[in-house]
């Protein structure tokens, strides 16, 4: 057409008729093409407009279908409705009352809905104009306030049409009034309930109930037996919703952190909210079937030598890289919740921090416990520990961060609830294998019908097993449709034994990441507390790992019974089944449980210095006490290198804690605040006579050469004259007064340990011919052969702990011969009769408490001597 244009321009160009002509054309042609854009415009205008039309109709096609029904409906009750009338001696109705009531009625229920999408808009306007689509669209789906406009709605819609009828032909209904009344009440009523509501719409935290119900519904529908559990493209759908209420409710938990208006108990609710939502979701995990597209796919790369050869080959032939496969991404909720929420309680963490109280971190923070707990029972460690080392590094980046004060009990809270996350992790794994012995998950697999498909999500079994259990669930329905003979079908006993195989696998991978993550973590966080000043969050969190330790040691036995249950069913199949080596996972707790309490007794020194506060527990003291208790473990066991440096602590922490229970019992009377104040050095020195006893025992000085070296520095001068004077006082006190001292059950216990030892050792053949009394105990030392007791049986020492210390030791000081220590004539010497009789009888080894050989020739070896020892002993 151009073409033509330039054709005819170049032949009629000089000629002006030519251009009046072509300027008439052109308007022509422009008026052509404006009427056509008017009508395609019109044409759209009308089919968009069609469409809204059409979507506003559906929208409220029901309530217009149920107004129109309840007319019908007061219609066809018309008859029944004027008896009963005129039963009741009713009269006839007032026609303008009528349409007054409608008119009023419908006139109220505006207001109403005016008065709330004035409301709403306000709040939308002031609250979410800064928050992301995902938050907006939760107001608008408010079901509360969508509900309470339908409904009002309804009613005005209703008031309309009767008045139209009215209008049209004439007719009241005799129902109606009493129905429309109704639904004004509620309306009356139901807007006060409304406008409360819309108060706490100001709060966005409080939408977060939609989100989990939307979400939980959705998590639902994807377990077994659920509507559409096994198409794809379904779970699929539900998976995409849950995703976006996951993002929703990360935004929330972003929100919550970020606003200052809404810390605090908003926070706070919000927090707890979506741990259950955590927690519930894990609880019913195991019956979602594990190729579900619930669980979305995520792609795994694998190691080029550890790849099939056909993959190699394509790889290598493309110059590329080899082909990933697709696995379900079984961790896809917790990635989504848990990071947010990781997020947000260090956030609360840091602001409890700052004020010094505690707050919404540390409730958040101990309420992870629950969760914790499920992710154990569903045989989740690997990734709950995972989440863990995430959590504990950013909120030890909190507590060791320069903000806040060091001071308070907010940091020793902390401190102890995170120590009980991991905790919390392996009892959830350890109240799982309780609950469910090995003969009755034998039990339920053989009697199981694995022709059925939800038998693999009857029981609370993991991930491994259960899809272990879908594929042989699925070969045994081929097998029943193929009417396969019994010969080639899969036996119940197979089943058991893939069961009990990955059970199995699973369990010692479960074990042995808690063990592993258990064995490290808790003194690393200390460490790190340490390092940054918070000396006593550092041992609450130790103070944790102690009670970790004790589960744990306690918690072994059973998973070993477990084990042994599980393989006393016999193996059919050679599948490769696991080593176990339970003595070294015995061997790492007790490690661990070692350099807890090492890591413990080193904080002594930095607790003392630390001001005592009756809001923080007393680790001071706590310590010092475990460090006691451990040395009397290390004696027993002859450890001298463990020894060493707890006696150390002991030693120097009961000085430190006796001057603080000094200053605590000031006002009482002077017998008592002498009783309690003197029981820490008390437990010190009967320790020293215990390392005595125990070098004696196990022929090993070093043990007693450790605990001298102390005293030796501690008593020497002329401050040690004094400090023998003092101890020599408390000793005499403590052996002088009447009843038990409040630790004497401590002691007595390490008595009983000692009274057990030395029964266990041998003893020779009766003697004076009497048949039925024990021989004497045969041990090198005279020392140990003197104090035993008189029977085989756990018997009464001859001599307690802190009489040989005083005897073998403090007694023979130079300046001791000045001070009471208030033993029992003669006792001393006899002590130190049976202590240097030894070397004397060519025994050698053993301790000495002076460096020196006995004064005396020693004849305990003969038989009469020790009569006479033990003879002593009784009338002692």
């Amino acid at each position: 057409m151009s073409r033509v244009a330039g054709v005819l321009t170049v032949r009629f160009g000089d000629s002006r008729r030519f251009w009046r002509l072509r300027r008439r054309l052109l308007s022509w042609r422009l008026g052509v093409l404006s009427s056509v854009f008017r009508v395609r415009h019109a044409a759209t205008e009308t089919t968009t407009s069609a469409t809204a039309l059409r979507a506003l109709l559906q929208n409220t096609a029901i309530s217009l279908g149920l107004a129109c029904l309840l007319v019908v409906a007061l219609a066809l009750l018309q008859g029944p409705a004027d008896e009963l009338a005129s039963d009741l001696s009713f009269g006839a109705l007032d026609s303008s009352a009528y349409d007054s009531l409608l008119e009023t009625v419908a006139a109220a229920t505006g207001v109403f809905l005016a008065l709330y999408f004035t409301a709403v808009s306000a709040i939308a306007a002031s609250i979410y104009v800064s928050v992301p689509h995902d938050i907006r669209s939760l107001i608008v789906g408010d079901r509360l306030g969508n509900l309470y406009v339908r409904l009002v709605a309804f009613a005005m819609a209703l008031c309309v049409l009767l008045l139209v009828i009215h209008a049209a032909a004439g007719t009241t209904y005799r129902l109606a009034p009493p129905v429309v009344g109704l639904l004004a009440v509620f309306s009356i009523f139901a807007f006060i309930r409304l406008g409360r509501h819309a108060f706490y719409l100001a709060d966005p935290t409080h939408l977060a109930e939609t989100i989990a119900e939307r979400f939980e519904s959705q998590a639902a529908r994807a377990r077994h037996g659920s509507w559409r559990w096994d198409v794809p493209e379904v779970q699929a759908h539900f998976r995409r919703i849950a995703g976006a209420s996951l993002a929703t409710l990360s935004s929330l938990l972003r929100i919550a952190t970020e606003q200052e208006h809404l810390r605090g108990q908003s926070a706070r609710a919000l927090f707890l909210k979506t741990n259950l939502l955590l927690a519930r979701y894990l609880a019913g995990r195991h019956r979602i079937p594990t190729k579900s597209r619930w669980f979305g796919e995520r792609y795994e790369h694998p190691q080029w030598f550890l790849a099939d050869s056909t993959s190699l080959l394509n790889a290598a032939n493309l110059a590329g890289t080899l082909t990933p496969t697709t696995v379900p991404d079984v961790f896809w909720v917790e990635n989504e919740i848990v990071p947010g929420l990781i997020e947000a309680i260090t956030s609360a963490v840091a602001e409890d921090l700052q004020s010094g109280s505690p707050g919404t971190g540390l409730e958040t923070l101990g309420a992870l416990s629950t969760s914790w707990g499920q992710f154990g029972a569903n045989w989740s460690a690997e990734e709950a520990l995972r989440l863990t080392r995430e959590l504990s590094d950013q909120v030890l980046d909190a507590l060791c961060s320069g903000s806040g004060e060091r001071r308070g009990s907010i940091g020793p809270a902390l401190g102890d609830a995170l120590g009980l996350v991991p905790i919390a992790l392996e009892l959830g794994f350890h109240r799982t294998l309780e609950p469910m012995p090995i003969d009755e998950l034998d039990r339920r697999l053989i009697a199981a019908d694995w022709s059925a498909s939800e038998s693999p999500y009857l029981m609370r079994l993991p991930r491994a097993v259960i899809a272990a259990l879908e594929d042989l669930g699925a070969g045994v329905r081929f097998e029943r449709a193929a009417a396969a003979t019994d010969e080639t079908r899969t036996p119940p006993w197979y089943v058991r034994e893939v069961a009990f195989f990955h059970y199995e696998r699973e369990m010692q991978a479960q074990i042995t990441a808690l063990l592993n993550f258990h064995a490290s973590w808790f003194t690393e966080a200390a460490d790190r507390l340490s390092e940054a000043g918070r000396l006593e969050a550092a041992a609450a969190v130790l103070t944790r790992g102690l009670e970790s330790a004790w589960k744990l040691e306690r918690h072994l036995p059973h998973w070993r019974a477990a084990l042994e249950a599980l393989k006393a069913r016999g193996e059919r199949v050679d599948f490769h089944r696991p080593e176990w080596d339970w003595d070294a996972w015995s061997a790492q707790v007790e490690e661990m449980g070692a350099e807890i309490q090492l890591a413990l007794t080193r904080s002594i020194p930095g607790l003392a210095e630390l001001e005592r506060s009756d809001e923080i527990p007393d680790y001071l003291g706590q310590a010092v006490h475990l460090s006691a208790e451990a040395c009397i473990e290390t004696l027993r066991a002859g450890d001298v290198e463990r020894f060493k440096p707890l006696f150390a602590a002991s030693f120097h922490g009961a000085l430190l804690v006796t001057e603080r229970v000094r200053e605590a019992v000031q006002d009482q009377r002077p017998e008592q605040a002498v009783t309690w104040m003197t029981q820490p050095v008390l437990d010190v020195v009967d320790l020293s006579g215990y390392a005595l006893i125990y070098s004696e025992l196990h022929q090993n000085p070093a043990l007693w050469e450790a605990c001298r070296e102390i005293w030796d520095r501690y008593l020497d001068g002329a401050d040690g004259v004094e400090r023998l004077q003092m101890i020599a006082a408390w000793i005499a006190f403590e052996n002088r007064r009447l009843g038990f001292s409040p630790r004497g059950m401590v002691r007595q216990a390490w008595e009983r340990g000692l009274s057990q030892a030395l029964a266990k050792l041998p003893r020779g053949a009766p003697r004076g011919g009497r048949f039925f009394a024990p021989g004497r105990v045969e041990h090198p030392s005279s020392l140990i052969r003197h104090i035993a007791p008189n029977d085989d049986m756990i018997g009464m020492l001859h001599g307690e702990a802190t009489e040989v210390f005083v005897a073998l030791y403090l007694a023979k000081l130079n300046a001791a011969a000045e001070f009471d220590f208030g033993l029992r004539d003669g006792l001393a010497e006899e002590l130190q009769e049976a202590f240097t009789g030894e070397e004397e009888a060519g025994d050698g080894g053993g301790a000495r408490a002076d460096g020196e050989a006995g004064d005396e020739p020693g004849t305990e070896g003969d038989d009469d001597e020790g009569d006479t020892g033990e003879q002593r002993g009784t009338e002692q």
